[in-house]
């Protein structure tokens, strides 16, 4: 998962942090020319403090769709309500299936847009790869979506 906007305090979601996207690992890295024609620059990777991706910070959202249990109680679906005070543009994907420099993600604007996009593409076979260009109003849009 990656992030485009001004450096927000994600503090609070301990160990999730914002690395920026030149100190992320070289696949990322090359993505960062892409990203930043179409997002913006300060590109960030949404660290998960482990692993140097997002995967304990996705997963753990894949698992309770899978589970049936509130996608809003996740880590993740509590720190995008911050990137989108802060305006940011967020790309989420499956690393092990989706190559964002030759894919084309699923477009929205909100965080309940990003529930229901994950909801859809998790409930059918695919891809994961959603791009959400957030905005404050979009914040207030939360998500009340449980598993399928």
């Amino acid at each position: 998962m990656t992030t485009a906007g001004p450096i927000v305090d994600v503090l609070r979601f301990k160990p999730v942090e914002l690395m920026p996207l030149a100190e992320a690992q070289d696949y990322l890295r090359e993505l960062g020319p892409k990203f930043s024609a179409e997002d913006g620059t300060s590109l960030y990777l949404v660290h998960d403090g482990e692993s140097q991706t997002s995967h304990d910070l996705v997963c753990p959202a894949v698992n309770a769709v899978f589970a049936e249990e509130p996608i809003d109680r996740t880590l993740l679906f509590q720190v995008l309500p911050v990137l989108a005070d802060a305006e940011h543009t967020v790309r989420i994907w499956d690393g092990g299936a989706v190559n964002p420099a030759k894919s084309v993600p699923a477009e929205c604007e909100s965080v309940a847009e990003i529930a229901r996009l994950f909801l859809d593409k998790l409930s059918r076979p695919g891809p994961l790869y959603i791009r959400a260009r957030l905005t404050r109003r979009s914040r207030a849009d939360r998500p009340q979506a449980a598993g399928r």
